[in-house]
């Protein structure tokens, strides 16, 4: 049981990374209109609504990856603690290992009760829509706020802290750092804790650390992009050049 779990371990794991990347998407096309618009902290305003929406998503991210990660594991009764668990690791600061943990954690929980628990008629109704889902989101709840989360979020501040101090160090060194950290694995936790970084920078007043970030954010896209867009039809261009070639 478990140990298909883990042989598509990847599989899971992206199943939740594509139900995120929409919210993500929207969090940040909400973001720029915001900045577009102006007025981004006055309420009522055009600006202060988008960017409300922009960090909506962003808040809810996490919980999408959990609840995905669970769902693909067990199906629907997951989505609910998963949601739940996912929000938890956003607010102790777990982020992303924290949402990724539960969301396993959720899944496999679930799959072992619907295994193990008696097959009743009576009760048949209420295993996914209560008995599962409350179960396991109590567990997970546990966990994430006494046991996997308080030195997921030590040991991000530890980073976060690190990075602070080289501020008055070579800019360059640090903005290096963002931006390997940033395209190390685009959306995985290194990518998460530069993020986090950066934010801590931007709360303080500092933006410089998110030119490096952004910068290396941007470059995959563009890459892929140049090459989808130029580089693709020069090849084939060049390879019918050598076809002609070889036919005289």
């Amino acid at each position: 049981m478990f140990k298909d779990v883990f042989k598509n371990f990847k599989s899971h794991c992206m199943t939740g990374i594509s139900y995120m990347i929409p919210v993500i998407v929207i969090g940040g096309f909400c973001t720029a209109i915001a900045r577009l618009c102006g007025n981004v902290d006055v309420e009522g305003t055009l600006g202060y609504a988008f960017i409300s929406a922009g960090n909506a998503a962003f808040g809810l991210m996490m919980s999408v990856l959990c609840a995905g990660i669970a769902y693909s594991i067990c199906g629907k009764p997951g989505i609910a603690p998963g949601v739940v668990a996912g929000y938890l690791s956003t607010q102790v600061k777990a982020s992303f290992l924290g949402a990724l943990i539960c969301g396993f954690l959720i899944g496999m929980m679930i799959l072992w009760m619907q295994e193990k628990f008696p097959d009743s008629k009576a009760l048949k109704s209420m295993y996914p829509i209560v008995i599962y889902p409350v179960l396991s989101g109590i567990v997970a709840t546990l966990l994430i706020m006494f046991v996997f989360g308080p030195p997921l979020a030590a040991l991000t501040q530890i980073i976060v802290d690190f990075f602070m101090g080289m501020n008055t160090g070579s800019k360059f060194i640090l903005g290096f750092l963002m931006g390997c950290m940033t395209g190390f694995d685009m959306g995985g936790p290194v990518n998460k804790i530069c993020f986090s970084v950066v934010s801590a920078f931007a709360a303080s007043g500092v933006w410089g650390p998110a030119a490096g970030k952004n910068a290396a954010a941007m470059a995959p896209p563009l890459g892929m992009a140049i090459s989808a867009l130029i580089l693709t039809p020069m090849t084939h261009l060049i390879k019918q050049d050598i076809d002609i070639i070889n036919v005289k």
